[in-house]
């Protein structure tokens, strides 16, 4: 018979947490960031991007494509090849 593992709230991890010893919980939200810093930069990343282009577009410098051509050129790209995904 398998065990099932209980699931444990942010908050029960929270709790927990807040009952650890200083350096014991400084040491964690250490690691915590650290776990998100890739997730963070990328987010950075992509924010800063969509800035960019959406001040090509307000400046009128964005080349922009209608729905129409990218449905006719996935249309096209699919009859080419059929059997990709």
């Amino acid at each position: 018979m398998s065990e099932r593992k209980k699931m444990v709230t942010a908050e029960e991890i929270e709790e927990a947490a807040l009952e650890l010893p200083r350096e014991e919980l400084g040491g964690l939200i250490e690691r915590l960031i650290a776990s998100t810093e890739d997730t963070l930069e990328e987010d950075l990343h992509w924010r800063a991007e969509i800035m960019r282009r959406s001040a090509e577009v307000q400046a009128g410098t964005a080349r922009t494509v209608s729905p129409e051509e990218v449905f006719a050129k996935m249309r096209a790209r699919h009859h080419a090849n059929p059997h990709s995904s």
